[in-house]
């Protein structure tokens, strides 16, 4: 509990520092954040020790209850400090714990109410680009932004480059590099350190034409595998879909099932990057819950007591 109000805290300290010192301007906060990623990527504390609470106390103890008003108000307080930021991915992260462990307590099933939530939801990252880009000058614009999906274009422009021109970049396995941003950016640099990516991401995004950023994992992973990268993608699944089920034991669940909607995300914006984003970010995320397990007994970060737990959630 008290780490994560520490890491909650500080994140939400630094995070309203960036905004005052880039004068609230979003390129400025995008390039600090890029240059001081170290810091900023501590935040994975916070959310997972967030994820660890929600799945062990009940959603109406742990929003209502007196015991957890402070953890309340740094919760607030760092949801606040993201939106000051305009972080789309640290703000989809954010919400997706809480919703997550609304699943399952709820007992993670498929509800037409659910559905209706996802599709409004789907305009929250539109609404935080006008927060950067200001107010179209038209209402049919303001439509068009709102309900435009994002990447779409981008991600299939660039996937089906790979697959028209696959032989094109001969070098094996293009994610391998990006492992030495496992090494935190301090180390690195007093090391002498220096992240150089695949040629082959410039080479085809050259190829496929495509101009406003972004990558695609589905188009790496054919790049590497071809036609076999669906089995990548099968492991990948099967690895969420564990940390999902231990997830489901809701208070009785561990620091691991709490990566479960961490892991979520992460996939999720990784397919707008290439994978070793994700497989740094899944690392980094393993690392630190087995360094939390090891540092923090059970009983210190305070789960729910048995009696206010799913009647179906106890591991059998």
């Amino acid at each position: 509990m008290r780490i994560c109000l520490f890491f909650g805290l500080t994140q939400a300290t630094a995070n309203f520092a960036l905004a005052y010192i880039s004068g609230f301007q979003y390129q400025a906060m995008a390039e600090t954040l890029e240059s001081s990623a170290f810091i900023f990527e501590l935040r994975i504390i916070f959310l997972l020790c967030f994820s660890y609470l929600s799945l062990n106390v009940a959603p109406r103890t742990l929003w209502r209850g007196h015991q957890y008003r402070f953890f309340r108000l740094v919760v607030f307080v760092y949801t606040l400090s993201v939106l000051v930021v305009q972080s789309r991915s640290r703000v989809f992260e954010l919400l997706a714990v809480p919703i997550f462990a609304y699943l399952m307590w709820s007992g993670d099933k498929v509800r037409w109410r659910y559905i209706g939530a996802l599709l409004i939801a789907l305009t929250v990252p539109n609404l935080i680009v006008l927060g950067r880009l200001g107010m179209p000058g038209s209402f049919g614009a303001l439509m068009s932004g709102l309900f435009s999906i994002e990447y779409s274009v981008i991600l299939n422009n660039i996937l089906g480059g790979a697959i028209e021109h696959r032989y094109v970049v001969q070098e094996p396995l293009t994610f391998l590099k990006s492992l030495w941003l496992i090494i935190p950016s301090p180390v690195r640099t007093l090391l002498g350190i220096e992240v150089i990516k695949s040629e082959a991401y410039d080479a085809l995004v050259h190829i496929a034409d495509v101009r406003n950023g972004g990558y695609s994992m589905l188009a790496e992973m054919f790049q590497n595998f071809g036609w076999w990268s669906f089995l990548v993608f099968a492991l990948m699944g099967w690895i969420i879909g564990w940390l999902n089920k231990r997830a489901f034991y809701v208070g009785h669940a561990d620091i691991f099932a709490a990566m479960a909607p961490l892991i979520y995300t992460g996939f999720i914006l990784g397919l707008r990057n290439d994978f070793g984003v994700f497989l740094k970010f899944a690392i980094q995320l393993l690392l630190i819950a087995l360094f939390l397990r090891v540092l923090t007994p059970r009983a210190a970060l305070k789960a729910v007591t048995p009696a206010s737990t799913r009647s179906d959630s106890k591991p059998k």
